[in-house]
């Protein structure tokens, strides 16, 4: 918004003060001198109050904490996202299934993989295979198909 210019006027109500000069006047940007902020001070002592920190800062400040973790005899510094994530994976390949899932989910939301994806093993696509792969394969069929005849 653009000031508005005014041109100052003298106001004969008001008392002039005693170190005021003759014919000082007093008007839009211009007020009197005993109003004025003195020189040296705040016109905000106090200062702008401190926002209030919504929960997606708490938690990124809380996750960005370093961590010390103990691997065999080794010990290193993670963060507690690096070291979340370091458990998931890790229970995930002993075998979690609800580890598994939430690593799939998150993956997902992540883009870095897709239900395509995840779904290949029904879609796979033999024309790509050489001859040498398919017999490997149909070798293996066989064999798993045996192990559970058998059990």
């Amino acid at each position: 918004m653009r000031k508005k210019s005014v041109p100052p006027t003298s106001h004969p109500e008001s008392s002039p003060s005693p170190d005021a000069k003759p014919g000082y006047s007093i008007g839009y940007g211009q007020p009197p001198r005993h109003t004025r902020f003195r020189p040296g001070r705040s016109g905000n002592p106090n200062g702008k109050p401190k926002q209030r920190r919504n929960v997606r800062t708490v938690v990124e400040d809380i996750l960005g904490q370093r961590i010390t973790v103990r691997e065999g005899n080794r010990t290193r510094a993670l963060t507690k996202l690096e070291g979340i994530i370091l458990t998931m994976v890790n229970a995930v390949l002993k075998g979690d299934a609800k580890a598994l899932t939430s690593w799939i989910t998150l993956l997902r939301s992540l883009g870095m993989i897709s239900e395509a994806e995840q779904n290949l093993a029904g879609n796979w696509n033999l024309r790509v295979l050489t001859d040498e792969e398919l017999a490997e394969l149909r070798r293996l069929m066989r064999k798993v198909q045996g192990n559970t005849d058998q059990a």
